[in-house]
């Protein structure tokens, strides 16, 4: 199989994830000037282990570590970061933090 070292290489290919619109967006100027589209699955809970079960090429989440990711055979092949301030480390102001994500991506 041969290893897929940027996110250009997935387009048009199958993306599981639990954020949907964020995968679109992400994919969105990839899919255009590729001319194809890529076929993006929401799922709830363990997205990482769909890939080894067949139903993806790739999976998009947010994690801290990755570590589970790594367990599961798979690589980072793209990054960005969000930023959170101390207070909304504790969860208090977490809905305002997605809204503010979101608007900026």
């Amino acid at each position: 199989m041969k290893k897929i070292t940027n996110a250009s290489e997935i387009a048009g290919g199958r993306v599981v994830t639990s954020f949907p619109f964020l995968t679109k967006r992400f994919f969105e100027q990839i899919d255009n000037t590729k001319n194809v589209a890529t076929k993006i699955t929401e799922v709830s809970g363990s997205v990482e282990v769909a890939c080894g079960l067949g139903l993806a090429d790739a999976v998009v989440d947010l994690v801290e570590t990755g570590r589970t990711m790594r367990a599961a055979g798979l690589e980072a092949i793209a990054e960005t970061k969000v930023w959170k301030s101390r207070e909304d480390q504790t969860g208090a102001n977490r809905p305002q933090l997605l809204r503010e994500v979101c608007e900026h991506l």
